[in-house]
């Protein structure tokens, strides 16, 4: 089966973007409590966030641990960053990047959460919100417990490789909000995204970051629906058991064509690479019964972060089937 990466057009974001802003201005496009939200404005928490799995849930479904979602812990990290190198079944498919200043310090343990695999991380929303996983099919991680504002790190995002510079991307304001991704008309380069990847990040409201490497992820394989070509509150989610120690698996839907729904809800999670992961009963309570949702987006990732006074930067290799 293969997931909505291979289906998904991935235009340039800002043109993306503005389409979508169009098609939803009657809805609550200002809203962002969804995983990977970029917004610029300030993101309310709405209560609609999951706080993970729930270990004494009935159905054998538990997992180690949990991330919170609506209340996150006090600290001194006020700026968050990530960048994303993605390929589509081992090819290189997509680079892009976002940065945000928090309205309220959180703790860095927080932030090591989102990268422990042994931890599950679930995110509920209404479909109306325009979040990242909207707009490109990368993954950059959303915080959904403080409000935020998209903000610029600087013009150009350096990657290099073992044998010189891979790519830049650039910064593209787009109606309030600001993403790296590549120029307009320039594409991925060809081939295997490189073993060694290094991020230099200029500086600018986002403090600047130097010669931060990216991990390795193995591609994806094996991924199976219990329930089909479609997604319900019972579908067992199955692929081949990861054999990296840091890597994760990415688990991304939408109530088939929710977009055009009153009610339609997306669901974000971010799992253990154990070969197999159900909905805990949280977010199976929140999605409702009758959820009906379209095949996912579905990728192993492998982050690694870095900090800096009161920054974090993550840096995710991601890998699509």
């Amino acid at each position: 089966m293969k997931s909505q990466a291979r289906l998904k057009t991935i235009a340039p974001i800002a043109a993306t973007l503005l389409a979508l802003a169009a098609c939803s201005s009657g809805g609550n496009s200002g809203s962002d409590a969804g995983s990977g939200s970029v917004d610029n404005e300030q993101v309310p928490d709405d209560g609609s966030a999951v706080d993970g799995l729930n270990n004494d849930d009935s159905d054998g479904a538990g997992t180690p641990g949990t991330v919170p979602q609506s209340s996150l812990p006090e600290g001194n990290i006020v700026q968050f960053g990530a960048i994303n190198i993605g390929d589509d079944d081992g090819v290189a498919s997509d680079l892009v990047g976002g940065f945000f200043q928090l309205d309220a310090g959180v703790d860095a343990s927080y932030f090591e959460s989102l990268l422990d695999p042994d931890n599950v991380n679930c995110v509920v929303d209404s479909d109306d919100s325009i979040d990242f996983e909207e707009i490109s099919a990368s993954y950059i991680p959303g915080l959904t417990g403080v409000g935020k504002q998209s903000i610029s790190a600087g013009e150009v995002v350096v990657l290099s490789s073992a044998t010189g510079t891979y790519a830049e991307i650039t910064r593209q304001p787009a109606g309030g909000f600001i993403f790296y991704e590549l120029p307009n008309g320039q594409s991925v380069p060809a081939g295997s995204v490189p073993d060694t990847i290094t991020v230099d990040i200029p500086g600018d409201k986002f403090v600047a970051f130097e010669n931060v490497s990216a991990g390795t992820v193995s591609p994806l394989s094996g991924f199976t629906l219990s329930t089909g070509d479609t997604i319900d509150t019972s579908t067992v989610f199955r692929w081949d058991e990861g054999r990296d120690d840091n890597s994760q698996i990415r688990i991304f839907t939408s109530t088939a064509g929710g977009f055009f729904l009153e009610d339609g809800k997306t669901v974000t999670c971010i799992v253990p690479d154990t070969g197999e992961f159900r909905f805990p009963a949280d977010v199976r309570d929140q999605l409702g019964r009758d959820f009906n949702g379209a095949l996912p987006l579905v990728s192993r990732i492998a982050t690694r972060s870095q900090t800096q006074d009161n920054s974090v930067l993550f840096v995710i290799r991601e890998s699509f089937i």
